[in-house]
């Protein structure tokens, strides 16, 4: 009986550390994802300006 709560208990923990470790990987590669469609839009952005003044 020890031994199946024991069992049970590193399985529920294993769970819990898995899903933080998701998460966390998921708001990172979002994060990165933004940063990158941030830097793309302030390109285009820049290189509107530019061409807008030069007309």
């Amino acid at each position: 009986m020890i031994i199946a709560i024991t069992i049970l208990a590193i399985a529920i923990a294993t769970l819990v550390i898995g899903f933080a470790l998701g998460v966390a990987y998921r708001k990172r590669s979002y994060e990165q994802a933004l940063d990158v469609a941030t830097q793309t839009a302030t390109g285009i952005i820049e290189t509107d300006k530019k061409r807008s003044c030069c007309k």
